[in-house]
């Protein structure tokens, strides 16, 4: 992701796409905690504090569990690791 510049389409969906208006972090080296969430067609890499829908309701990253649904999907895995943080903001 850190190649991503602004005006770049990205898949936002199963069915869509949109813009990179910009890509914060991506010339600063930045580290932090990361939690990985697994499903069986994907994953997930993000900060705990990232806020997203898990079990219909808006929660922190940390917040999921084995179980946890995520859409449709149901979580099989949360992993804890250190990473860089890049965080492209889209239209």
């Amino acid at each position: 992701m850190a190649e991503l510049r602004a005006g770049d389409l990205v898949k936002d969906g199963a069915d869509s796409i949109t813009r990179v208006i910009v890509n914060q972090h991506r010339a600063v080296e930045l580290s932090s905690g990361l939690v990985t969430l697994e499903w069986a067609a994907g994953a997930l890499s993000l900060t705990p504090d990232h806020v997203l829908e898990i079990d219909g309701k808006m929660a922190a990253a940390r917040e999921a569990v084995v179980g946890s649904k995520l859409g449709d999907a149901e979580v099989v895995r949360v992993s804890r690791s250190t990473g860089k943080i890049i965080n492209p903001l889209t239209a």
